[in-house]
């Protein structure tokens, strides 16, 4: 990010929720890294995320499909 562009990028992130990864979190996450990191290279960043969308029951969007197999995550393509 250039200096000029630190504003803007503030005003934008300051639009989203944020939440704690909890111990719980952590938890599903490792089981969700043991689970599918052998047939889809999730990595633990993946993990994290699909843990935490699903104990929020929210919706991940994003363009790398193929990591997020998961059931019960409702994942959609983005753009």
């Amino acid at each position: 990010m250039r200096p000029s562009e630190i504003a803007a990028t503030r005003r934008l992130l300051a639009q989203f929720k944020t939440h704690p990864v909890t111990e719980e979190i952590v938890d599903r996450a490792g089981e969700i890294y043991r689970q599918w990191h052998p047939s889809h290279s999730i990595d633990v960043n993946d993990a994290l995320l699909a843990a935490m969308v699903l104990g929020q029951g929210a919706s991940l969007y994003t363009l790398d499909m193929k990591h997020y197999p998961m059931s019960g995550l409702n994942v959609v393509k983005g753009w």
